[in-house]
C-alpha cells in the first residue's frame, strides 16, 4: 500500500503542477494580446510651443504602444513637410 500511495502523491503533485503552469501561461498570453493591441502604454504631455524637427510639427501631446505612434499637434507655418 506505501507504494501505490506515493505514486498517487506524485501524481497528484505533477497534476498540480501542470495545472499552474497552464494557468500561469494564460494569463501570459492574455496579458501578451493586450499589450500587442494597446496604443496607449506611455502618453507624452510636451511644454507649449514644442518643436518636434522629426515631425516638422508642433507637437502637443504623443501616446506610445509597442506597435503604435501617435502625434497630436500642428505643422509649423511656411514649412515643408517631408516624410521618410
Amino acid at each position: 500500500m506505501t507504494n501505490a500511495s506515493a505514486t498517487t502523491a506524485a501524481i497528484e503533485r505533477k497534476t498540480r503542477i501542470l495545472r499552474v503552469t497552464l494557468a500561469i501561461t494564460v494569463v501570459s498570453f492574455i496579458t501578451f494580446l493586450i499589450t500587442l493591441t494597446s496604443s496607449n502604454w506611455i502618453a507624452v504631455t510636451y511644454p507649449p510651443n514644442f518643436s518636434s524637427t522629426k515631425h516638422n510639427m508642433v507637437v502637443v501631446r504623443s501616446t506610445y504602444g509597442i506597435i503604435r505612434e501617435c502625434i497630436y499637434g500642428r505643422t509649423i507655418e511656411n514649412s515643408i513637410l517631408s516624410t521618410y
